[in-house]
Parts: structure tokens; sequence; C-alpha cells
């Protein structure tokens, strides 16, 4: 046992030192350290939901700024699944390739968003997310009804920008499809224009094979049995470990991510691999999780469903969950997809466009990208026609 327990301890030690040694420095950092490593002035704001979640936003503007400036017109980034808002400053080589500081250098007074539950926002005015369960008792649906409306209410107090611009990535776009089916008023008297990059509602078509083994296979019924509720929460193993395969083993993370997210992963930018993985996944709970499953094994795109009509009664006032309503979606709309997405399929985002009746300008085009090609790719000048999308609405 003792001749084991001395080769496990050596391997662990050779890993951690290998991965130190090939990666990047910054895979390391945390967000605020890594903005300063590149120049940019950042601050950080903590928001209070009013179901009492207590949300980190990250404020950044032009590189080498010595004093945020007043005035200036408003961006949110808003992360996917899993993901947090380092999302959109990862993929820093070359700078412009991060949308996140590609916005700040345009000009703008970016505001990165962090959803509940991730590694950023694990927080709560009264529960423990460590020994409560009922901490993790939230979905999308959640983020749509508490954390957007509180996100906008906190930005446009702070900067005294009445309306500003929000660019959302995958569930980033779930939350604010929905925010806007339900008419939240504070998301729609806010809202200037609403850039959907890599969106998600139907996912009826979704070949990600992760997704489809947990909608099969049962494995969210197991992992509750054995009372787990927070999934893929960063520790070692996901990101010491997940550095040292990105940088050491690189087709092993090529794979990775053909398996969940892109067709074709060539396309991502693998030189920054190790550094996404030292910020990814950032975790969120299990019910969001089971939440993504319903919607995906329905192909439809609604609220929550508790299980039994008896508590979707208690919630809905109806034996089943209703529908969100997508004709009610009534602001500027501009949809950036991706042909080689296996989360967010061109079909799926053709039903999408089609409903959204009465959005007053709908652009639409699609890409040769991934799911996280978008935030981590290559070839990222698509970020050009985002700006000349934001720009029409931009003095709104």
């Amino acid at each position: 046992m003792r001749p084991l327990l001395l080769g496990l301890s050596l391997l662990i030690i050779a890993v951690s030192v290998s991965a130190d040694h090939f990666a990047h420095p910054e895979a390391y950092y945390d967000f605020v350290t890594y903005c300063k490593f590149f120049g940019y002035p950042v601050q950080v704001h903590t928001i209070n939901t009013e179901d009492g979640y207590i949300l980190t936003f990250f404020r950044i503007q032009a590189k080498n700024q010595t004093a945020f400036k007043t005035g200036l017109p408003v961006l949110w980034l808003q992360h996917g699944i899993l993901d947090s808002s380092d999302t959109w400053i990862v993929n820093s080589e070359p700078e412009e390739s991060a949308p996140g500081f590609y916005f700040a250098n345009k000009g703008y007074d970016v505001w990165l968003g962090n959803s509940r539950g991730n590694k950023h926002s694990r927080a709560h005015t009264t529960l423990n997310p460590d020994t409560d369960q009922k901490f993790w008792d939230f979905t999308w649906q959640d983020m749509a009804t508490y954390d957007l409306p509180a996100g906008f209410l906190y930005i446009t107090k702070y900067t005294g920008q009445e309306k500003i611009s929000y660019a959302g990535h995958s569930q980033g776009t779930t939350q604010m499809w929905a925010a806007l089916s339900e008419n939240n008023t504070v998301v729609k008297q806010h809202l200037k224009h609403f850039i959907a990059i890599a969106p998600v509602a139907y996912i009826g078509h979704c070949n990600s094979t992760l997704l489809n083994i947990l909608a099969k296979r049962d494995v969210i019924f197991l992992m509750k049995l054995l009372d787990i509720h927070e999934f893929l929460s960063p520790d070692w193993f996901l990101t010491t470990g997940g550095i040292y395969v990105c940088r050491v083993l690189n087709f092993l993370c090529k794979d990775g991510i053909e398996v969940i997210a892109d067709t074709d992963a060539t396309i991502d930018n693998f030189e920054r691999m190790d550094v996404v993985l030292g910020h990814f996944p950032a975790g969120t709970s299990l019910m969001n999780l089971n939440h993504w499953n319903q919607i995906l094994v329905e192909n439809t795109f609604r609220k929550f469903d508790f299980g039994t009509p008896e508590l979707n009664m208690q919630h809905y006032n109806r034996t089943t969950p209703p529908d969100y309503d997508l004709s009610n979606v009534d602001v500027p709309v501009s949809l950036f997809v991706g042909t080689q997405d296996r989360l967010g399929d061109c079909a799926d985002n053709r039903r999408l466009k089609d409903e959204l009746v009465n959005a007053p300008y709908k652009f639409y085009n699609e890409y040769t990208k991934g799911h996280v090609t978008f935030v981590w790719g290559r070839d990222m000048s698509y970020l050009g026609e985002v700006e000349t999308e934001v720009l029409k609405y931009r003095d709104a």
C-alpha cells in the first residue's frame, strides 16, 4: 500500500510541475490579476438578487487607462452554462481575439456578469452553498427572473446609462429569451439591443454526446441519489489537471471539445486551451442541468418541470410547466449562429428566428464555427460584425 501511495503522490507532483512548466502563467490567474497582467483597469462589483443570491460582476475599460471613464456606452457580456466571466478574456493571444478586451478597446464600458452558483457567484445572503441544499435549487429560469433584473438595475444606476446593450453566449442567451418572453418589465425597460452569440432556446437537434448521455442514461437521477447538487465546480483535478492535459496531451482536449460542443475543434484556439481549462468549468447546479435535460427530451422551450402535477400546480397554477412565448420578444435582436455547433444547432436557431415575429429588428447569420469557437476560436473576425450590429443601437 505504501509504495502505491508514494507512487500516486509522485505522479501528482510530477503532473503539477509539468503543468506549471508548460502552461501560460495566466492559466492560474484570477480574473482581476489576469486583467492587470494585460494592462486593463478592472473593478469588482457585488449585486444582490431579490431572492438572496450574491453575484459578482467585473467591469473593464480600455487598455492602459489609469481611471475609469464615465458616459461610455455600456455593453454587458453574459457567459454560458458551466462558464464564467473569464470566458470573454481567456482567448487573449492576440488580445483582440478576446471579446471582452476587444470591446473595451473599442470604447465600451464592459460589464461581465456571473450567473448564480458559478465560482464567482457562489454566495447567498442566508444560505451556505456547502451545507444548504436549497442554495442549489435554481435553473436558468431563475437567472432570467432574478439575475437579469438585478444586473440591469445595478449597472444602469451605477453608470447613469438608462439603456444598455447585452451580449449573451449560449445560456447567456437562454435566460434573456426567457426574460423577454415573460415580458420582464425591468429587463425591457433597460435593454437597448440583444446580441445572441451561439444562441440557445430549442435544442431538439442537439447532438452533443455529453448532453445526450445525460438525457438517456439517468446520470442526473444517480447524482441525486448520491446527494450531489453542484455540478462540475472547479477543483484541483479540473483546473490543474485540465491545464496539463491541454498543454501536454493536446489531442485529448480537442476530443473533449468535439464530444461536448463542436463538430470540428481544430477551428478553436488550442494554443490557449491550457488557459481556458485553467478558468473552465466554473460550475452550476444539478437542477439547472436537469432543466436542460427536460427541454432536450421534450424539444420545447419551457419552464422547469418539478416532476409531479401537484408540484407544478404549486409553482404555475397548472399541472404542466408553461412554454415560453417568443412572440413577446419585442426588442432588436442579432443572432450569430455556428454551423459546427453541436448545442445551438442551425435548425433549432432557424425555428427560434421564425418565432421572433415581433422583434422590431432581426439580424441572423451563420458562421463556420462551433459553440465555443465564438469565444475561444482561432478566427475571431466575426467580432467586427458584432460591433457593426452594436453600433446600430449604440446611441439609441
